[in-house]
């Protein structure tokens, strides 16, 4: 066969079909070339990947303090619940939510009360409470 011949080569695999035809040496590069590129392919395919680890943002955990006058809710997380001192005894990633008198909060969750308030709200009491105590009157009031 001379280099100037037509030639063809047809190649079937799970549904595709890739039909290179022409001069010989162009048919033969070609060939070449797509051979390379299914043998890239199947390594990549056989190779393990390597998995992509994301970020882990920690799971969320309530501390509710509750007392006669107010009822506050923290929120920290368990990898700083772990490094606590309840961290030895308890599974945080099953118990979430924990309610605390203040002595019982002061002695375990105290780094909480520093700026990490969620929510807070009065309870009856302490509405009552608020209602009696003395306001602050303006001097214009006085008079």
């Amino acid at each position: 066969m001379g280099e100037d011949e037509s030639i063809r080569f047809e190649f079937k695999f799970h549904g595709i079909k890739i039909e290179l035809s022409g001069e010989s040496q162009f048919v033969d590069a070609l060939y070449r070339d797509l051979m390379r590129d299914i043998a890239a392919a199947r390594h990549e395919l056989e190779t393990p990947k390597t998995v992509v680890k994301t970020t882990h943002f920690p799971t969320p955990v309530w501390v509710h303090q509750c007392s006669e006058m107010m009822r506050k809710i923290y929120m920290s997380n368990t990898t700083e619940m772990k490094g606590s001192s309840l961290g030895k005894a308890l599974d945080f990633e099953a118990v979430r939510t924990f309610y605390a008198d203040e002595a019982v909060f002061n002695t375990f969750f105290p780094a909480l009360a520093n700026n990490r308030t969620m929510w807070a709200e009065l309870t009856d009491e302490g509405q009552r409470t608020i209602r009696t105590l003395p306001h602050g009157q303006s001097k214009s009031s006085t008079r």
